[in-house]
């Protein structure tokens, strides 16, 4: 291999619709019986961002994110209809845990501290060793922010790594952070680019 594409000494992987299916659009329709066009005018938005950067908690992310002028937010019924919908992306719990024999996996998700209940429910510790979710990190992604901590966190060199996420911003960031990166396009895709770099 080329001095200049050092072989890839740890993979970072996205959680949500990388790993676990994300389902919340069908949550909230669930959960509010609205549609995400009826919903769009009177949901704040912005409370989920800092619900996720850790600084809000649940309760005050809901009274925030729909007040009860507009009809309120049942944050139960919501985690419920979460939970109801949360599976694996077909084919990335066999192969992440083939992948984590031959490469440290770690981690990096954009999500608020219901990723600690997400990695007990999906046994992420099977295969990842390092979890750095934005609500520790106090950023995220795409922000540089968020990959500067990750890196700290990790204490390893970006061009060492080898990112995986399926937003097309966050692959971006990771490329200009440093980090090789990968637009996640399934299973399938995923494990022909690990034959080749890992």
């Amino acid at each position: 291999m080329p001095p200049d594409r050092p072989t890839v000494r740890l993979l970072a992987l996205d959680l949500m619709d990388t790993l676990v299916v994300d389902p919340y659009r069908e949550a909230l329709v669930a959960t509010t019986g609205m549609s995400l066009e009826a919903l769009a005018p009177l949901r704040n938005e912005e409370s989920w961002h800092d619900f996720e950067l850790g600084r809000i908690d649940e309760r005050t992310y809901a009274e925030r994110f729909l007040p009860a002028s507009a009809g309120g937010f049942d944050i139960e019924r919501y985690k419920r209809e979460l939970h109801r919908r949360y599976a694996w992306v077909p084919g990335m719990e066999r192969l992440a845990i083939r992948a984590a024999t031959r490469v440290p996996i770690h981690i990096l998700s954009n999500y608020p501290a219901w990723y600690e209940e997400l990695r007990a429910r999906f046994g992420l510790d099977r295969f990842a060793s390092g979890h750095h979710p934005s609500y520790l990190l106090r950023a995220r992604k795409p922000a540089p922010a968020f990959y500067r901590q990750a890196l700290l966190r990790i204490g390893i060199e970006p061009s060492a790594v080898l990112f995986v996420d399926d937003r097309a911003p966050n692959v971006d960031a990771a490329r200009d952070a440093g980090m090789r990166a990968v637009l996640f396009e399934g299973a399938e895709a995923l494990e022909e680019t690990l034959r080749r770099l890992v």
